[in-house]
């Protein structure tokens, strides 16, 4: 972060409910002003049991600790203070430094009604690795929720995980539905896929994308 100057740095997916607010807020405030405001906090709820049992913690109740972390952090990153009165985190208020140069992001990730909800709710983006079909109604959702909720006039970014290289006709549809983020492996078929076919996959994201 400190070594670039125009690159933004996504977190894909943190999983919030694993680690204290605190520790968070912290860590990505300073990220941010390293970077001198160009990281966005991409945030999940997690879906593995087994990483909540390792760390000894509850994986029941991992989406209501999230937005209650949600909230701590957007007061700790504006306001460089926080305190915490809610179900699962309680603290006094405390300062928190550095303080990020500028409004930190949160895109929020998951397929969900819930997590449509958190994103229309909480979120300043949402983050979906779903095709395009699958993803435009969800989006629309979101858009009608976020209406309902009284922010359809701020700012939302809508970010895709693509798991093949797209053409730029493809790139055209997605913008079309308000996709203006994508996450492209250059490679094709995952990191499993054959040698070749990754290599096959990169040769025409160039042929596409860097000529």
């Amino acid at each position: 972060a400190a070594a670039t100057a125009r690159l933004r740095f996504v977190t894909n997916v943190y999983i919030v409910p694993m680690r204290h607010p605190l520790i968070t807020a912290k860590a990505v405030g300073t990220a941010s002003v390293i970077s001198n405001g160009r990281v966005v906090f991409g945030a999940g709820i997690g879906w593995m049991v087994e990483e909540f049992d390792s760390a000894a913690s509850s994986f029941r109740t991992r989406g209501k600790r999230t937005d209650e972390i949600l909230r701590i952090l957007r007061d700790a990153w504006d306001t460089g203070r926080v305190a915490a009165e809610g179900t699962h985190y309680r603290f006094a208020e405390v300062n928190l430094r550095p303080q990020p140069p500028s409004r930190i992001p949160i895109w929020i990730g998951g397929h969900s009604d819930a997590a449509v909800e958190r994103a229309a709710r909480f979120g300043d983006g949402w983050i979906s690795g779903r095709t395009l079909n699958d993803a435009a109604p969800l989006i629309e959702q979101l858009r009608e929720r976020r209406i309902a909720l009284g922010r359809g006039g701020e700012p939302f970014d809508v970010a895709v995980s693509l798991y093949s290289s797209p053409t730029v006709a493809e790139l055209d549809a997605h913008r079309r539905v308000g996709i203006e983020n994508l996450k492209v492996d250059p490679w094709e078929g995952g990191h499993r896929a054959p040698l070749e076919v990754k290599l096959d996959g990169m040769r025409r994201f160039a042929d596409h994308h860097l000529s």
